[in-house]
């Protein structure tokens, strides 16, 4: 379950205001998955962010999957 406590110590690892943002994003999409029980999705990420939200998403042991909307039909 994410806390207030948890959420500010995850953030506390990050200085970049940019990386900051994603993080309470990804933070704020885990707490409305834990409530709902509904997935939830993210717009394109780019690699570090990739990077920090798996670390995150491994780290409270939350499922997630990676998939893209660009792919070419044969």
């Amino acid at each position: 379950m994410i806390t207030k406590e948890l959420k500010r110590k995850i953030l506390d690892r990050y200085k970049l205001e940019d990386e900051r943002i994603v993080v309470a994003n990804v933070l704020d999409k885990v707490y409305r998955y834990e409530k709902s029980d509904k997935l939830e999705y993210t717009s394109f990420l780019n690699l570090n962010e990739y990077g920090i939200i798996t670390a995150i998403l491994n780290e409270l042991n939350v499922k997630y999957s990676v998939f893209s909307l660009n792919r070419k039909a044969n």
